[in-house]
């Protein structure tokens, strides 16, 4: 409202917090609402249009905890005989590889090494913010190309048009990624062609953790394929 930047207090952001909660708010966009606002506050305190940070020791209201829901080894089959290029091979990247959506679409030939079963993870694609830099320090890695996959990538790389060093594996008329809200969508549509259980396409991911651990991989190469800090 009316207070001053200066005289919010935390009491005042917690009553506030309080407030979304009781107005029947999901404990998740209760937390969203507060990180906002606290961007907003740390940018103030960053200006120094204030000079506290009145962010301290806030109780949120508590997000409870879901069963993660991915497929298994043979829905992923299932999934992929049910897709078309060139979301099929984006998603048996996806599946694996575990990487994230941004860092696939951010894929170009040349991160792809078919000599040393290697696919190099440099940088991440998002629809706003264009090519940029992977999520964190241990995103920028190398992850194992598995045999399938490079077949998979072999066979999708002869059916495109242009496969130079420089262009993206998944591209939208030669110039830049797909966009990946298309991509979703068609992950959507796929997994109902294949009359399988609602996921997201980030679960892939998920999917590919647990095949990995059902393998006897360590957490240790599960941490450095999912580019985990």
């Amino acid at each position: 409202g009316k207070k001053r930047l200066r005289n919010i207090r935390p009491l005042d952001i917690q009553s506030w917090v309080d407030g979304l909660a009781a107005g029947k708010l999901a404990p998740a966009t209760v937390g969203r609402c507060y990180r906002y606002l606290r961007s907003c506050i740390k940018s103030a305190v960053a200006w120094e249009v204030i000079s506290n940070d009145p962010f301290k020791k806030i109780n949120l209201p508590r997000v409870p905890r879901e069963e993660l829901s991915f497929l298994d080894h043979k829905e992923i089959r299932k999934l992929l005989e049910k897709a078309k290029e060139p979301e099929k091979a984006l998603f048996a990247v996806l599946a694996l590889s575990g990487l994230r959506l941004g860092e696939a679409l951010a894929l170009q030939w040349k991160d792809i090494d078919f000599d040393m079963k290697a696919i190099y993870v440099t940088k991440a694609y998002s629809y706003w913010g264009g090519i940029q830099e992977p999520k964190t320090a241990s995103s920028r890695r190398a992850v194992t190309l598995l045999p399938v996959l490079a077949d998979m990538l072999l066979d999708h790389r002869e059916h495109m048009k242009k496969h130079g060093p420089d262009d993206y594996l998944f591209q939208t008329r030669g110039l830049r990624p797909l966009d990946p809200a298309n991509a979703r969508k068609r992950f959507d549509d796929t997994l109902t062609r294949a009359k399988l259980k609602s996921v997201t396409l980030h679960s892939l991911r998920h999917s590919f953790a647990s095949i990995m651990l059902s393998s006897g991989a360590s957490i240790k190469a599960l941490q450095h394929a999912l580019g985990h800090s």
